[in-house]
């Protein structure tokens, strides 16, 4: 690439995309038939900071889900209190239900779990577990990749904790990128 020239941004690109792109947002599931179902090609999200992104894609049809750590509008958490592991099986009883109602649209060998690392550490520890649990009752596979969690403050570039699937061609296996990074071939 010649000096001073971008890279191309594959999440700004999808979320471009119109009636072709379903962004999901966070603490939210989000699922989406691929062509020539629907017109839409890609599952999107993004500022991931700290959260958990599972999807479980096939060539016919993705599930995207965007965990926060804790609930929307949470600011203060009482002494003794973590609302945090409920949230994240709310979440997770959601995308299975989406599962089970469409299961024969997927393989169990194609499911992603991407993860939030702090200082080396997953982000979300419970959630992982849960993530865990919930995906192995449902005979899920998952391959797991990481992404670094910016520091409090830090500047997020554009793409920056993001998962985005893309269902390129009708009939084949949809690619998954992590932060404008291929993951899936």
């Amino acid at each position: 690439m010649a000096a001073g020239q971008a890279s191309f941004n594959v999440f700004t690109f999808a979320l471009s995309r119109g009636p072709e792109s379903l962004e999901v947002h966070q603490n939210d599931v989000q699922i989406a038939f691929w062509p020539p179902e629907t017109d839409v090609r890609y599952l999107v999200t993004g500022a991931l900071n700290s959260c958990t992104a599972v999807a479980i894609i096939s060539p016919t049809a993705g599930i995207l889900a965007h965990i926060a750590p804790l609930p929307d509008g949470t600011t203060m958490i009482e002494p003794g209190t973590n609302p945090g592991p409920a949230h994240v099986i709310s979440l997770l009883q959601r995308l299975a239900a989406l599962f089970v109602a469409n299961r024969d649209e997927f393989n169990p060998r194609e499911t992603w779990v991407i993860a939030g690392v702090w200082n080396n550490r997953p982000s979300m520890d419970d959630g992982i577990r849960l993530t865990n649990g919930v995906l192995g009752q449902l005979g899920l596979t998952p391959s797991w990749r990481s992404y670094s969690v910016i520091p409090p403050r830090g500047q997020r570039a554009e793409g920056q904790t993001s998962v985005v699937v893309h269902a390129y061609q009708e009939g084949v296996m949809p690619r998954v990128y992590v932060n404008n990074t291929l993951r899936t071939s």
